[in-house]
């Protein structure tokens, strides 16, 4: 009988070492998928201004003003299942331009297509959705002049519900349609005064 019981013991503990395995490796997978997905959003996070001077000529002044934006905001939320597939571009427009892309892109293309960044020559910083190569979803464009929006776009104009905020501190929250105030809103002015708006 006692062997019995050793016996017995000795299934408990192998059972019991079975599942702890299993634990650790469900762990292991949990740990991998969040290491993949921090790394993925630290790919997203905007870099110090001389990489953008150096890689696609920006004025360090004007990289500056919306890096100054940025970092205030902090890095922009992404809200999406999956991080993965993340590339790295630098394209020149056929008017000279330049910007990086850091993001998804369509299978089979160049196209950017799901979660991305783009900076831009001009300093303008774009964080969020892409679809077919457009803003489209909810996402935050920082200006070179320092104002910046948050919303939602529609094959890359803004549409739907968004905020726009001056530089100077006066923000529109409220209705757009084809890039331009339209509809309902609150207008908040820097001294905090607000009121209602029908544009």
């Amino acid at each position: 009988k006692v062997g019995d019981m050793d016996n017995s013991g000795s299934e408990q503990a192998d059972y019991k070492n079975n599942n702890d395995e299993e634990k650790n490796s469900q762990h292991d997978r949990n740990r991998l998928y969040e290491d993949d997905y921090e790394a993925n959003m630290e790919k997203l996070r905007l870099r110090a201004t001389e990489v953008y001077v150096k890689t696609i000529g920006v004025n360090s002044f004007d990289m500056m003003l919306t890096k100054n934006v940025y970092d205030k905001l902090g890095q922009y939320k992404f809200v999406s299942s999956y991080t993965g597939d993340i590339r790295c571009f630098v394209f020149t427009r056929a008017d000279g331009h330049k910007f990086i892309y850091v993001g998804q892109i369509k299978n089979g293309t160049q196209l950017a297509h799901g979660i991305g960044m783009i900076v831009w020559d001009s300093g303008e910083i774009y964080e969020g959705f892409f679809k077919n190569d457009f803003r489209h979803g909810i996402g935050r464009n920082i200006y070179p002049c320092g104002d910046y929006y948050e919303g939602h776009y529609d094959n890359g104009v803004r549409n739907g519900k968004g905020t726009y905020v001056f530089a100077n501190g006066q923000r529109y929250t409220g209705d757009w349609r084809d890039d331009q105030m339209h509809g309902e809103g609150v207008i908040v002015m820097p001294n905090g005064v607000s009121f209602d708006v029908n544009c």
